[in-house]
């Protein structure tokens, strides 16, 4: 995905639907690890700062999932834990590929210059 539009239109469109499958399988069943996805793919293709933004979005889609589904805790704080949980797991995997994908490209320069 050279085109920063195609990157940004997968990484939204995955969003959607993992946010929408996340809706529709109801607040009992874990789907958060599915939101790895679209961060990977803004990490991968974009790097750190997309990583970033997308850990953000990813997190404010589960919260609206949560809300959607009539998800109702025992304190409003545990919410905002679980979300602070879960954007600091979205943006460990975002930075964590991104930084892969760095690493290697700067093995592959190295190996080109030394052809």
């Amino acid at each position: 995905m050279k085109s920063p539009f195609i990157t940004l239109s997968a990484v939204a469109v995955t969003l959607l639907l993992v946010g929408w499958l996340d809706y529709v399988t109801g607040p009992e069943l874990g789907f958060f690890v599915f939101y790895f996805l679209p961060v990977s793919i803004a990490a991968w293709y974009s790097g750190r700062r997309l990583a970033v933004l997308s850990s953000l979005v990813a997190t404010l889609v589960w919260f609206f999932v949560q809300g959607a589904n009539g998800l109702v805790y025992s304190s409003g704080l545990i919410k905002y834990w679980n979300g602070a949980v879960r954007f600091v797991a979205f943006l460990i995997i975002g930075l964590t590929v991104s930084r892969s994908r760095r690493s290697r490209l700067s093995r592959r320069s190295i190996r080109l210059a030394r052809r």
